[in-house]
């Protein structure tokens, strides 16, 4: 198979755009004597001269020493591994002289330059770029002759491949500003992606050619964006609700509750995009207890005051039957259904629907006006969106947003309305690491005082009962008998499996303040109110995401002061763990939160499926940075590289 028909396997589309698959990294291979080398560098680059034969080591390992002299005369033995022949074959002729590249050494108190391989001459006092490879397919060495053999009509062609995506997404640019931006400065990489692509294959200096590849980046971020935005809904008149100033006095007067300003702001930003040309996009930011239900339950209502149908997609049937009883306490005057896997409850044809992921497995006979997300990271994309038709509104709910939902916030592909909670709290937190005795006795042991003194806890097992699987880890049912004998009649057992009436005893009896250690499996995570819950102990906490580890956090101090979170783990020394441990660790905010989330776990597809992970890029083997996307986002907000403008992200607070 020829090299052209190969490249293609490396996720170049074809041949002719060979020039998509960027360098991974740059050599510079001038030659330089040994001295001029720092000793530990890697990419020490020498002439050297064949000074004797080549010895051959059968090892283990296998390998080859060969004795040369610098240009300095000073002697330097080159060391290889595995495939040998190169230096052998080089090597038979005395006199002759090379450029070798490899890790400088010091042996016995003579330079060695080890892993040396040869240069490729065409390449000796050259920036050389060194290219992707795929065992078995294509080697690096070969998609380079192939780019550089070509590298003008190539870099042409990419160019205008990556033009064509931009008509494709509907964007009108200005394509020298925004090359610009991209080089961050760097004039010299020239006025047009063309010229990017050419300095990034054949740089005149390993900082051009990385400053070519960043700028080229950065243009697939841009592209990325403009393809996210393009899957908008489009302005349609139809999509305008005629919903009145004066209905939201009256549905909240229903409720007997003040608004803070932050749901005020919020239901005012609600109100214009409902009455705008364009359906709705937004999420509805808040942590435990600043209000979210009031103002997406106002929505709904607001809708359907204007003769329009909601539907709000719920986690569990415990949050749909509390949340309905609210509404109907709230406007009795208004029919509300709910739809879980028990059936339906009240008329179908209600104008306010709430449901759990029941609701995605009816057939509605037309699209709903409002469709709500509550807890939006409890669900996929395809379950949030599933139930939108081409005029319908969306209103996502959630304390920690999905990676994807921070990304398109960031990115200016939804507006955000940030709730402020009703009062005041802190919740330090801590990491207490599970093979520190001294530290499990001082947790246990305050967790025995707190209850003497009648404050609460919640402990946090991952499991319900011990599996084949667990270890011998403990597990709720196991450890809600050990605590029973520690503290005789104050300790509550709940997980998924507690039948409902006995969940209802054990959170009554902790609400009566006649118990103080509640032992639960996740379960607790949502439609758990205990005002006088202090503190939150999360075992094997590296199990969980940092969302669902904030919303068991914001069980503790629900009526404001200081609380505490204990997040016991194994696993200290991964750095990954305590990178997102230590997130909650600094941070109280959700929204906080969520976007270190998104810094750790990535950006997710923007135009796709994926809610985390990297942002693909167009350049095979490469991915769109959080850095260089949110960049690129900037850009949106400058008149002189696109002919449309894009409103300000709300974030009122």
């Amino acid at each position: 198979m020829k090299t052209e028909q190969r490249i293609t396997h490396m996720g170049v589309p074809h041949a002719d755009l060979a020039a998509l698959l960027l360098p991974r990294k740059y050599l510079d291979l001038t030659a330089q004597p040994a001295s001029a080398w720092e000793e530990g560098n890697t990419n020490a680059v020498l002439s050297v001269t064949v000074a004797g034969p080549a010895t051959i080591h059968d090892g283990p390992p296998k390998r080859i020493t060969a004795p040369g002299l610098d240009a300095e005369g000073t002697p330097v033995t080159l060391v290889a591994f595995g495939n040998v022949r190169p230096l052998q074959e080089a090597w038979r002729e005395s006199g002759a002289t090379y450029v070798a590249q490899g890790t400088l050494k010091v042996w016995r108190e003579q330079y060695q330059l080890g892993n040396a391989t040869l240069a490729p001459a065409d390449w000796v006092n050259c920036i050389m770029p060194v290219y992707p490879s795929k065992k078995g397919v294509l080697g690096g060495e070969r998609v380079r002759d192939l780019i550089s053999e070509r590298l003008a009509a190539l870099a042409t062609n990419a160019g205008e491949w990556l033009r064509s995506w931009f008509r494709e997404a509907g964007e009108d640019w200005d394509e020298a500003a925004l090359v610009t931006l991209a080089a961050e400065g760097h004039s010299e990489l020239g006025s047009n992606i063309d010229a990017l692509f050419f300095r990034a294959h054949q740089p005149r200096s390993v900082a051009e050619g990385e400053a070519a590849c960043r700028a080229l980046d950065r243009v697939a971020a841009r592209l990325r964006i403009a393809q996210m935005r393009a899957l908008l809904p489009p302005a349609s008149e139809a999509a305008r609700l005629q919903v009145s100033g004066g209905c939201w006095r009256t549905l909240l007067s229903g409720t007997n509750m003040e608004p803070t300003e932050s749901q005020r702001a919020a239901l005012r930003a609600i109100h214009e995009d409902l009455c705008a040309p364009h359906p709705m996009r937004r999420l509805l930011a808040g942590d435990v207890g600043s209000g979210k239900t009031l103002v997406y339950g106002m929505a709904a209502a607001g809708v359907a005051m204007a003769g329009g149908r909601s539907a709000v997609l719920l986690p569990g049937e415990v949050l749909v039957r509390q949340v309905a009883e609210e509404f109907r306490s709230w406007w009795p005057e208004l029919s509300v259904a709910t739809v879980t896997a028990d059936g339906v409850e009240g008329d179908i044809e209600a104008p306010i629907v709430l449901g759990t992921s029941a609701l995605l497995h009816r057939a509605w006979e037309t699209p709903f006006t409002l469709f709500v997300v509550d807890e939006q990271q409890r669900f996929s994309r395809a379950q949030r969106e599933q139930l939108i038709g081409d005029e319908t509104n969306l209103l996502e709910v959630s304390a920690t947003p999905l990676p994807r939902s921070a990304a398109l916030l960031a990115l200016g592909g939804m507006e955000v309305s940030h709730l402020k909670p009703w009062t005041e709290k802190h919740i330090a937190t801590t990491v207490v690491p599970r093979d520190d005795a001294e530290a499990r006795r001082s947790l246990f042991e305050s967790i025995l005082a707190d209850a003497q003194a009648g404050r609460q806890t919640a402990i946090i097992y991952p499991r319900r009962e011990e599996d084949a699987d667990s270890g011998g880890r403990s597990s709720a049912v196991e450890m809600a008998e050990a605590w029973q004998k520690r503290l005789p009649g104050q300790v509550e057992l709940v997980h998924g499996k507690t039948p409902a009436d006995e969940k209802a005893a054990a959170l009554a009896s902790m609400r009566d303040g006649k118990s103080q250690v509640l032992v639960a499996t996740t379960v607790i995570e949502v439609g758990v109110d205990l005002p006088a819950l202090q503190h939150i102990v999360v075992v094997e906490a590296e199990r969980l995401g940092l969302a669902q580890l904030h919303q068991l956090r914001g069980r503790a101090a629900r009526r404001g002061g200081e609380g505490r979170m204990s997040l016991i783990t194994s696993k200290t020394d991964n750095e990954d763990v305590m990178a997102r441990l230590n997130v909650l660790v600094e941070h109280q905010d959700g929204a906080r939160v969520a976007w270190e989330d998104t810094r750790l776990r990535g950006f997710g597809a923007l135009a796709g499926e994926a809610q985390s992970g990297a942002i693909e890029s167009p350049f095979p083997g490469r991915s769109v940075e959080p850095e260089g996307a949110e960049a690129a986002a900037e850009w949106l907000f400058m008149p002189e590289l696109t002919s449309y403008r894009t409103p300000a992200l709300s974030s009122e607070s």
